[in-house]
């Protein structure tokens, strides 16, 4: 059986799962894992599916309008700047991404500006399911925020966050204990340390742009399901391969790269 009190071996570069003793004396932190089996386990509110190389959880839709620095938080966390809240645990779903066999590249990664490379090992794939008017809905996570330009007081449209892999950066331990259990910051669109996952693209170093997708979400409220896998390979190397070839680009026209550039 996995045990969960046993993960923070597979931590990398001290961005670690640590023991419950660590998280805090005065928090109700989920108990250790449950088997279900058929390779199921359920970590807190999180579920991972061994055979199906994923982890799902319930989160509901924050925000409808408005700017957004996150994509996901606790309902504890910033909730007046995220697209989503959940009630899991940050512990149990930095838990499941190593579960999964991802490796976090620690916070040194999301320190750097403009748009990342994302080592397969790290890459996430992040998708959102509800129950719509005419069944399951499943999109992914990209598909829901906006890129925006609030030029001239107007809030205008002008894209879309790029598809493509979500970087697996992991959070660490503070002084107090678990950073992204403290901070309640789960999946940053603007680069943060504390949050489990980090938005690779360019749009990241810009806090005015990102908005949620009203014409993409459910209701304001809704309940929805978060599931996290691992980005196929071959998906993760092209979004590196097009940031290598879009940084080559810039140089070759001398043109900048970094920065401001919304995506590979």
């Amino acid at each position: 059986m996995w045990n969960v009190w046993h993960i923070r071996s597979l931590g990398v570069g001290g961005a670690v799962v640590l023991a419950s003793a660590r998280i805090g004396a005065a928090d109700a932190v989920p108990q250790p894992e449950q088997a279900v089996g058929g390779g199921v386990v359920r970590l807190g509110r999180v579920t991972v599916d061994a055979q199906a190389r994923s982890a799902s959880f319930p989160a509901r839709v924050n925000m409808t309008h408005g700017t957004v620095e996150y994509a996901l938080v606790a309902d504890y966390g910033k909730t007046h700047e995220s697209l989503l809240v959940t009630d899991a645990a940050a512990v149990h779903v930095q838990s499941a991404l190593l579960l999964l066999n991802l490796r976090a590249t620690g916070t040194n990664a999301v320190r750097a500006e403009g748009a990342l490379e994302v080592p397969v090992e790290s890459a996430v794939a992040v998708r959102v399911a509800w129950d719509g008017a005419e069944g399951r809905v499943t999109r992914r996570l990209e598909e829901l925020v906006d890129l925006v330009s609030n030029a001239g007081g107007r809030t205008v449209v002008t894209g879309r966050l790029a598809t493509g892999p979500w970087l697996f950066s992991g959070s660490w331990v503070t002084p107090e204990g678990f950073g992204a259990h403290f901070d309640g910051s789960y999946f940053a669109l603007i680069r943060d340390a504390i949050a489990v996952l980090n938005n690779p693209r360019g749009d990241a170093v810009d806090d005015e742009i990102h908005a949620p997708s009203v014409a993409r979400l459910p209701a304001l409220g809704a309940q929805v399901t978060v599931t996290l896998s691992a980005e196929p390979a071959a998906a993760a190397a092209s979004w590196n391969a097009a940031l290598r070839r879009t940084s080559t680009e810039g140089a070759t026209n001398g043109g900048e790269t970094g920065g401001r550039r919304r995506g590979p």
